[in-house]
């Protein structure tokens, strides 16, 4: 009997290079479709995150006659140093939107990280699922299971094992990618806003 191994086939792209999935059983690519390359997909969340973002609004100087006393005293004051202000103030407000979009990125990357160990579970049922088709069709044909149909059978689940598994490493890495993307923002906004001081 010829019987159509788990994952054989022409190979896919992206994280399900080498395997086509279970037969009629197999899972669709939409992990793939959804992630792709994991560089194309960072730098275009990224640019989109980005774009949301804008600029950074600054605080104008209101304008005004001075005033006796300490009013007049605070006013002159504030004109001197209202170029220094408005710096820190623009830094500060950098690093808002800093806080902001790290935020969003861990978000999103942890997003796309529990899809992946959904998928990956979802792989490892329908190769579960599948081995146990071969099984019957084994059996159905009359052929004893064990010796080539055995190997048939381990290989089936011992490939949606691995597709499974590198689907959830893959996840991870993505998650942790966004995450540190995020971080680098929020320390490159930190130490401008420490510099803003002098």
């Amino acid at each position: 009997m010829s019987q159509q191994g788990f994952g054989s086939g022409s190979g896919s792209t992206g994280y399900q290079t080498g395997y086509t999935g279970f037969g009629d059983m197999s899972v669709s690519g939409a992990y793939n479709s959804r992630y792709g390359g994991t560089n194309n997909m960072q730098n275009t969340t990224f640019n989109s995150l980005n774009a949301n973002r804008g600029q950074s609004s600054q605080p104008q100087s209101s304008g005004g006659g001075g005033g006796g006393g300490i009013a007049g005293m605070v006013i002159g004051i504030l004109q001197m140093v209202s170029g220094q202000a408005i710096k820190i103030a623009s830094a500060a407000n950098d690093y808002k939107d800093s806080l902001k979009y790290a935020k969003e990125l861990a978000v999103h990357g942890g997003r796309l990280f529990a899809e992946a160990k959904r998928d990956a579970q979802l792989t490892r049922e329908h190769a579960q699922s599948f081995s146990q088709k071969q099984k019957v069709d084994y059996l159905s044909s009359g052929v004893e299971v064990g010796g080539s149909a055995s190997v048939v059978i381990e290989q089936t689940i011992k490939k949606g094992k691995a597709q499974a598994d590198y689907m959830e490493t893959q996840g991870a890495r993505i998650f942790e990618q966004y995450r540190d993307a995020g971080d680098r923002q929020v320390k490159a906004a930190e130490k401008n806003l420490i510099k803003s001081f002098f």
